[in-house]
């Protein structure tokens, strides 16, 4: 796998039609597959309010390539949550997405940067994503 994993808050502010997180997608959807771990698909369905959102959030799921825990990824998360639960106070969620980016060596794109940049090795993409300025006139 070489393709980036989006984080929970990204798919929910695409559902919630934010237009910054809405480009961010569709632009890494143009580029190629664009992958989510099962635990922010679990976070994006707890998150839906009725079976109409809840639809809509499938259907976006499905442009998406789904990436289960295994036994590689469930052995780091617990080593982030030892090493940086005490320091930087991570939860469970973001050690799990987290060990996956790590696992398969795939960038993360999330807009939660804090919750994320202390971890070594972890590639986080920017968000907002860098928008070349056009030279003036």
């Amino acid at each position: 796998m070489t393709f980036p994993l989006i984080d929970s808050d990204i798919l929910i502010d695409v559902l919630r039609k934010d237009s910054v997180a809405t480009a961010s997608f569709r632009t890494l959807l143009t580029e190629g597959p664009v992958a989510i771990s099962v635990i922010s698909r679990m976070e994006t369905i707890r998150g839906c309010r009725d079976r109409e959102s809840q639809q809509q959030a499938e259907r976006l799921r499905k442009q998406l390539e789904l990436v289960g825990l295994d036994a590689r990824i469930s052995a780091r998360a617990d080593e982030l949550i030892t090493r940086y639960f005490l320091s930087h106070n991570i939860a469970v969620p973001d050690a799990l997405i987290a060990a996956t980016a790590l696992a398969y060596n795939l960038p993360l794109l999330t807009k939660n940067q804090r919750d994320f940049r202390f971890l070594p090795g972890l590639k986080l993409l920017p968000y907002p994503p860098v928008v070349p300025i056009a030279p003036a006139a």
